[in-house]
């Protein structure tokens, strides 16, 4: 018995780690100030659908409704009342995350979303618990590793942004082509981006693409779509492969940031550069600015240095006058 419960236990955390490792690079990251509440949203939609599927069964309930009577009738009665509430909540944790613009949709209408939030994402954390692993567990069971790029593709710039990529690989001696992904979770993406997209007020591009190509005789694989640019290969090419894209990937196509207050920084950088390259002049004080403004509006560390970087080519290329953080 006690061989059993080990066994199981050792099941449990080997299919976990793999679906945090599938998860991770299929659907990129959320903006770190927001992904506890993404994580409890994800939690009251899987717990909806548990409801759902459960009204049949007041016995079932009973196990997953805190302080659950005995009586079936009033299960079911605290049921429906869950159902109608839970997607409200819902709603609610939406007006809490950092991009949430009550001028863009008024409270009330941002917690009637809460229902279809809850619908599809509960299915959602289904589909992906059965599909997901299943295609990454090669990868998973090849020990590759997972590095990350966070980013936000610009609207209408996908297909430039692969191109970028696969030039930056070639520039570096690495050859590379491009495949379509698995078409069951590229369907499971698009409503997914869709929720996202609706909850942080983004239009985020749709398109996803797998680049695959070999490295001194071994296999990486790089995602790229919206929010995310996720490599996976053995733990060496994985880490070069993301050094070599942090240090060469422009600003045209991309945002290194999630929310509005770090794009509107980057499009200054964008304008700023715009106006040295065209011989206007560029105050120093308006660049030290731009540095200020970074530190109050309180990124991650892989946006703030993503962004500082920007900033300090602009300082370079205004003659070293501007922010220089001491």
């Amino acid at each position: 018995m006690l061989l059993l419960k080990f066994i199981g236990g050792m099941l449990s955390k080997l299919l976990s780690k793999l679906f945090s490792f599938a998860t991770f690079s299929f659907l990129g990251r959320v903006p770190s100030k927001d992904d506890s509440k993404i994580s409890f949203i994800g939690v009251l939609s899987f717990y909806w659908l548990l409801l759902c599927f459960s009204l049949a069964y007041p016995q079932a309930l009973s196990h997953i409704i805190l302080f659950a009577p005995k009586d079936p009738a009033a299960v079911r009665v605290i049921t429906l009342f869950l159902l109608v509430l839970v997607p409200l909540m819902t709603g609610w944790t939406t007006t809490k995350v950092s991009n949430y613009d009550s001028e863009k949709r008024p409270l009330w209408k941002q917690l009637l979303y809460g229902y279809p939030y809850t619908v599809i994402l509960g299915f959602l954390v289904v589909g992906l618990i059965i599909t997901v692993p299943l295609v990454k567990a090669r990868a998973f069971l090849l020990l590759y590793y997972l590095d990350t790029i966070k980013i936000m593709i610009h609207k209408g710039n996908y297909d430039e942004a692969i191109k970028e990529i696969r030039s930056i690989l070639k520039n570096h001696s690495i050859e590379s082509h491009g495949v379509n992904p698995n078409k069951i979770l590229w369907l499971q993406f698009i409503a997914l981006i869709w929720v996202e997209g609706e909850i942080f007020h983004h239009r985020m591009s749709k398109e996803m693409k797998v680049i695959k190509g070999k490295h001194d005789g071994k296999d990486f694989q790089i995602l790229l779509h919206a929010t995310d640019i996720a490599i996976t290969g053995k733990r060496e090419i994985a880490t070069k492969l993301r050094a070599i894209l942090a240090e060469n990937l422009s600003e045209k196509n991309m945002y290194f940031s999630w929310d509005e207050k770090g794009h509107k920084i980057e499009d200054t950088i964008q304008d700023y550069k715009k106006k040295l390259e065209n011989g206007e002049s560029i105050e120093g004080k308006s660049i030290a600015e731009l540095v200020e403004n970074l530190r109050d509006i309180g990124l991650s560390q892989e946006e703030w240095s993503a962004i500082r970087k920007q900033i300090y080519k602009l300082e370079v290329l205004n003659g070293g006058e501007g922010g220089s953080v001491e």
